[in-house]
């Protein structure tokens, strides 16, 4: 039965006692200098052309102020062994196939991207309008967006692009005020531009901390040792300013890097100050400095992402339906929940709304709202 594998793999979190800490940085290895191709450049002028984030005066010549960073929320009480999960909406039907990703605008709306097509739409939270906003060249593997307010009259949209011979990330910027179809900036401004591509393992995680720095989940590029070079950006957690420089307080002076020893991060996920990561099918904890501690991994399906809301991480897994992992600091309360399996299976992505408790999900060409406690 399930429940045996899980309460197996639940202890494995008595582990995790030293991990009380939470997000103390510890040592880890210093990596060489950015090389020069890697280093965030802005894109090819023009007068046509978006500038990039950080790169250039908003289009009326006025600068977009950026707001403080929330400071990140203090440790919760555990969360109960049990909850639930409901659909509350089914806010759009008949999107494009091969979804990969969804993320709520600061207007409430969502980008809703494909993975095939490489297509960025917008879906209306107010009647489910969908319109095709732009494409990114190559395979889309992760958006996210950066925290702004609600009347911003610009939005900086993170996208994580597998393009041979290399993986990219970039940042293309949104224009709320903009007519319908006409608010995606085509142009982006490249953070890095040569992480590893490989046939498998290629990661394609992106997520914004309540620090306000952008953390970037890659994969090991099916070379595991490359996970714990420092000289390496496979197979690590990188940290960064959101105009892609370094923060002076990461894990190691003048290195990208938070976290190594990663396979194939696919999922990235704040539950408070606490990062957490969908690795290879295993959800992890992430030590800053450090190696990621598995706190649980499924005797079966496929995890299609991980999101954290209501003091629990939801893992959607195939044929499954939706997994609750219950928190208590870096541990599990109790051994996951399975929820919804007649009603989420096939689940594409899975992401937190701005309100706690709720949660977006792709499945079978739907976006739909969840729930949950």
């Amino acid at each position: 039965m399930r429940g045996r594998g899980v309460a197996r793999r639940v202890a494995a979190t008595v582990a995790l006692a030293a991990l009380a800490a939470g997000c103390a940085v510890g040592p880890a290895a210093h990596r060489a200098d950015q090389e020069a191709s890697e280093a965030p450049v802005p894109p090819a002028g023009g007068p046509t052309e978006d500038p990039g984030p950080g790169l250039g005066p908003e289009p009326d010549g006025t600068d977009e102020p950026t707001d403080d960073p929330e400071p990140p929320a203090p440790g919760s009480d555990p969360a109960p062994a049990e909850g639930t999960a409901d659909i509350a909406e089914t806010v759009a039907e008949g999107l494009p196939g091969g979804l990969c990703c969804v993320a709520e605008l600061p207007d409430g709306d969502l980008l809703v991207g494909s993975r095939t097509t490489g297509t960025v739409s917008l879906v209306s939270r107010e009647d489910g309008t969908t319109t095709e906003l732009g494409a990114v060249q190559g395979e889309l593997l992760a958006l996210a967006i950066q925290p702004a307010s609600a009347d911003a009259t610009l939005v900086n949209v993170v996208v994580y692009i597998a393009q041979s011979p290399s993986s990219r990330v970039g940042v293309h910027r949104y224009y709320p005020d903009r007519a319908p179809g006409q608010q995606w900036g085509d142009t982006a401004a490249w953070l890095f531009r040569n992480l590893p591509l490989a046939d498998a393992h290629n990661g394609g995680a992106l997520a914004f901390g309540p620090d306000g720095m952008l953390y970037v989940g890659t994969g090991d590029a099916g070379q595991p040792q490359l996970a714990t070079d420092g000289e390496s950006l496979a197979g690590k957690v990188l940290r960064m300013e959101p105009d892609g420089g370094i923060p002076d307080d990461n894990p190691a002076a003048g290195s990208y890097v938070y976290s190594s020893g990663h396979t194939d991060v696919r999922g990235l996920a704040w539950d408070g100050d606490r990062l957490w990561a969908l690795d290879a099918g295993t959800v992890q904890s992430v030590v800053p400095g450090g190696e990621p501690v598995t706190v649980w991994e499924p005797d079966g399906g496929t995890p299609a992402g991980i999101a954290a809301s209501a003091g629990s991480l939801w893992v959607p897994s195939g044929a499954d339906g939706l997994w609750r992992l219950p928190l208590d600091g870096t541990s599990l309360v109790a051994p996951p929940q399975p929820l919804l399996a007649d009603d989420l299976a096939g689940t594409d992505a899975i992401a937190p709304a701005a309100d706690d408790g709720t949660l977006w999900t792709l499945t079978s060409g739907g976006l739909l709202r969840l729930d949950v406690t």
